[in-house]
């Protein structure tokens, strides 16, 4: 099963052009996450046999690499909106995220 999942991302890996991300970028906050229709819809954009652990695999890869903030500086408004969206959304941090300036949930989480 190991064998195979190498193979698939190595396959998935040959076919990918750097332009794909920017298409898989723009469809997970599109598609709320749900890789199953992200790799259909990258499937019928781009005629790419992959599933969706290669997708996902492939975009968290792409999240590792982007540069990111050290340090947030949490302020009382933003303290005061971070209670407001648990309000709203409950513990969902991704929800969350995806509504604020910040939109790293576990920053949004470990606060």
């Amino acid at each position: 099963n190991i064998q195979k999942n190498e193979l698939n991302e190595q396959m998935f890996t040959a076919q990918w052009k750097p332009e794909y991300d920017k298409e898989l970028i723009s469809l997970v906050p599109r598609y709320k996450h749900d890789w199953k229709k992200i790799a259909k819809r990258i499937k019928s954009l781009y005629n790419i046999k992959t599933n969706t652990q290669t997708i996902r695999n492939h975009y968290a890869k792409i999240q590792a690499m982007r540069p990111r903030p050290k340090r947030i500086n949490f302020t009382k408004e933003i303290d005061l909106e971070i209670v407001e969206m648990i309000d709203k959304f409950g513990l969902q941090w991704i929800k969350i995220a995806q509504n604020m300036t910040i939109n790293d949930p576990m920053k949004i989480k470990n606060r």
